[in-house]
């Protein structure tokens, strides 16, 4: 049977792993990554750290940067799955036909987008179906791009889920980096 060989730097990504555990921990419970994200995340990176090994001058600072982009990576894409559901559970609620259970829920997503910037109160409203007649956008103005429209969808996601009452640091705009010695 043939024998597996370790790369000489095996013994040294281990230990890389291991001084910079507590980085890594901190970084995933900060962009609260689950559990079970957090495996596919490290071994993702890992497999690129084995890659990338010899032509890496700082291994820490390149695999605390590589886990901080996937796990912003991660978050974005969770929030805009999320964003999508909510978008398509409130186009189902809203049906066609105006009556009292439809005017109790417009009333209610009005009370939600109160609080939105007022472009995206805008967008939404008229996504749907909550502008007044006349009341769409002006004549030869574009609707929001794709981003912006994501971002509205999101920050209504956010209010009727309350899952995010606390920005994170990217979002409150902190800087995250941190030098690691």
């Amino acid at each position: 049977m043939a024998e597996l060989k370790q790369s000489p730097g095996h013994k040294s990504q281990i230990e890389l792993f291991k001084s910079a555990r507590p980085d890594l921990a901190r970084l995933l419970h900060l962009y609260r990554v689950p559990p079970s994200d957090a495996e596919g995340i490290l071994s993702e990176v890992q497999l690129l750290l084995l890659y990338r090994w010899d032509s890496l001058e700082d291994p820490k600072s390149w695999l605390i940067h590589a886990v901080r982009s996937r796990c912003i990576a991660h978050r974005r894409k969770r929030r805009r799955g999320l964003a999508e559901a909510v978008d398509a559970a409130i186009l189902d609620l809203l049906p066609a036909s105006p009556g009292v259970e439809a005017d109790g829920v417009r009333r209610d997503l009005e009370k939600f987008l109160s609080g939105l910037p007022p472009r995206c109160r805008a967008y939404l409203r008229q996504r749907y179906g909550l502008a007044e007649a006349g009341g769409g956008r002006p004549r030869g103005s574009a609707g929001p791009s794709e981003d912006s429209a994501g971002r509205c969808l999101e920050m209504l996601a956010d209010r009727l889920l309350q899952l995010d009452p606390e920005p994170t640091p990217v979002e409150r705009g902190e800087n995250t980096r941190q030098r690691t010695r």
